[in-house]
């Protein structure tokens, strides 16, 4: 009877140490999240209109290789004459200068 108590006890140990490593890395992802939000912004006024993108990557793999330009130029059209544009942790704001 013993034995099983002495399993008992170390299961819900390990149970409660992986529910605080857990919720400890949760809190630390948030805030770094939070953090760098900050860093990039810290004034918090809104970027100029872009494309959206997804979460983290941004626009990373929608920007062109070969002959940026033509992409610019039609997201120009799109956005007007300053728009943004973030991948991953960069950001690029474009002007049109004609």
């Amino acid at each position: 009877m013993s034995n099983v108590l002495g399993a008992v006890n170390l299961l819900t140990s390990n149970l409660s140490f992986t529910s605080l490593f857990i919720v400890t890395a949760l809190v630390y992802l948030f805030t770094r999240s939070r953090r760098i939000a900050y860093e990039r912004n810290p004034k918090g006024l809104p970027l100029p209109p872009g494309p959206k993108g997804l979460p983290i990557v941004g626009k990373l793999f929608d920007r062109p290789i070969e002959k940026p330009w033509l992409i610019y130029e039609e997201w120009s059209k799109v956005y007007g004459k300053v728009y943004s544009d973030v991948a991953a942790r960069s950001l690029l704001i474009v002007q049109n200068c004609r």
